[in-house]
């Protein structure tokens, strides 16, 4: 019994070491770009993560977000395949050889590098695609919307297995816009509330507490009533460039003998008047 207590003692850290040891990285290759980096950071919420799913019939399948899933004779296995009739696995894809490419509520990311065929595809290596589309309503990193989409092997070259995982990581955030009111904008409003103010205001005084009707209800309603002939003053004081006409101050030596012309019309006129 001692003995049996003490390799369990033992072995129970081993296993623990061996499921530490998955490595959580994604490699895309020796020309690595800022863009490959900032589209890796949308992944940030799923990567070390990884995810079973079964195709029900012959596959199951584990795939890794920038994780190993299997180190038993398998390193860097991002996908691994499992036959449930062979009862043997089949590494679809490597993280270490890694490619990421990206667009608006997408992100595609490619593990090469897997076992090869062993009859079709002219015996090329496997390679795993991971295609993450925009999926509001899946929050959880742990339960992503993931299908299997297609195993395409019926080519001579480019065969791929396709996976589609839902999420909302990939989501394009939109932008706050903040939309701010000029100064002209502000003074206009300043200007039609007071405005308003003035006539609502003015309106209930002149009504209720003069008794005013009608169109004298409308405060300060003579001054309005003026007013085209104050701006028909002031247009013809400041544009007009004549000079106008004044009255004589003074009248000359025997003017009041003399008469004007308007005094003999005058008096041409008298003899039409009835007596």
């Amino acid at each position: 019994m001692l003995l049996v207590l003490s390799v369990l003692i033992e072995v129970e850290p081993i296993t623990t070491a061996v499921t530490n040891s998955l490595r959580v990285t994604c490699q895309p290759g020796n020309h690595k770009t800022v863009v490959d980096e900032k589209l890796m950071k949308q992944l940030e919420p799923l990567k070390g993560k990884s995810y079973p799913v079964d195709d029900g019939h012959e596959f199951s399948y584990t795939i890794g977000i920038c994780k190993e899933v299997d180190t038993v004779g398998h390193p860097n296995a991002g996908v691994t395949q499992y036959s449930k009739e062979k009862k043997n696995i089949t590494v679809v894809g490597l993280i270490s050889e890694a490619q990421i490419k990206g667009g608006t509520n997408w992100l595609m990311l490619e593990y090469k590098g897997g076992s090869p065929y062993p009859h079709s595809c002219n015996r090329e290596k496997r390679q795993a695609t991971l295609m993450f589309v925009c999926d509001p309503t899946k929050t959880d990193p742990n339960q992503p919307g993931l299908r299997i989409v297609e195993e395409n092997k019926d080519k001579t070259k480019d065969c791929y297995y396709l996976f589609e995982i839902g999420t909302n990581a990939v989501c394009t955030k939109s932008p706050f816009v903040t939309f701010g009111l000029s100064a002209g904008s502000i003074f206009c409003i300043i200007c039609f509330t007071l405005l308003g103010v003035y006539l609502i205001g003015g309106f209930l005084y002149q009504r209720f507490v003069i008794g005013a009707k009608g169109f004298e209800q409308i405060p300060n309603y003579e001054f309005w009533q003026d007013f085209g002939n104050l701006q028909s003053d002031g247009c013809n004081l400041i544009c007009r460039s004549g000079s106008r006409q004044s009255a004589r101050s003074y009248k000359g030596i025997g003017d009041d003998q003399l008469g004007t012309v308007e005094d003999e019309l005058d008096d041409r006129d008298d003899h039409l008047l009835p007596m």
